[in-house]
């Protein structure tokens, strides 16, 4: 503002919240529709990628730069330029809100479980166990995120979201999210091991 100074934009936790729905609608169904038809250079360049998040687990910050790289990775084996730069945006606005937040990406062992469990199924060619896995981790993810922010903030949104596409999650009469809670899927996947959220 002229004559006044600069203000920060403001950063709602409700946009994160929106962040994370977005997320949930778009990366894992792409990735369902395109597993068949991964390249092995790319699931060599995601093998790497685990390994250079595995050096640095006990380094948050180290961590946090592999993990956005993985899921860089991740979504150019799926994606064309346009919905690139579209989820690299809201990867971009989440790392801001990062930030400002000071929070600090949590469970990076269990991270690089579930981003192996991904890749997993990439590797076999098994579209609907990657697309469920991937969603367990955005829930998992974006659930415990928003919670380190504000304790009392409800992610209605990603959770309607989830819910319209046949994911269940346990909350109390509140519509908190529990530490332990229950993940279920309307049509569960037999190849699916069981996740246990750290959240």
């Amino acid at each position: 503002t002229p004559n006044q100074g600069v203000v920060v934009a403001p950063t709602p936790l409700s946009s994160g919240d929106e962040i994370y729905a977005l997320r949930f609608l778009v990366e894992p169904p792409l990735l369902e529709a395109q597993a068949a038809r991964i390249s092995e250079p790319d699931l060599s360049r995601l093998r790497g990628s685990l390994k250079q998040m595995e050096a640095v687990v006990d380094d948050p910050d180290a961590f946090a730069d592999r993990h956005r790289e993985f899921h860089s990775i991740e979504r150019e084996s799926f994606t064309n330029p346009f919905i690139d730069e579209l989820v690299a945006a809201m990867y971009r606005q989440l790392h801001r809100y990062q930030r400002i937040h000071a929070v600090r990406q949590r469970y990076p062992a269990d991270f690089l479980t579930l981003d192996g469990l991904t890749v997993d199924a990439l590797d076999a060619r098994d579209g609907v166990r990657a697309r469920r896995t991937l969603e367990f981790h955005l829930l998992d993810a974006g659930i415990a995120f928003l919670h380190d922010v504000d304790p009392e903030y409800v992610p209605t949104l990603l959770l309607d979201v989830a819910r319209a596409n046949g994911v269940e999650i346990e909350t109390d009469d509140r519509g908190n999210v529990a530490r332990g809670a229950r993940v279920s899927w309307a049509s569960p996947c037999e190849t699916l091991p069981p996740l246990t959220s750290p959240y």
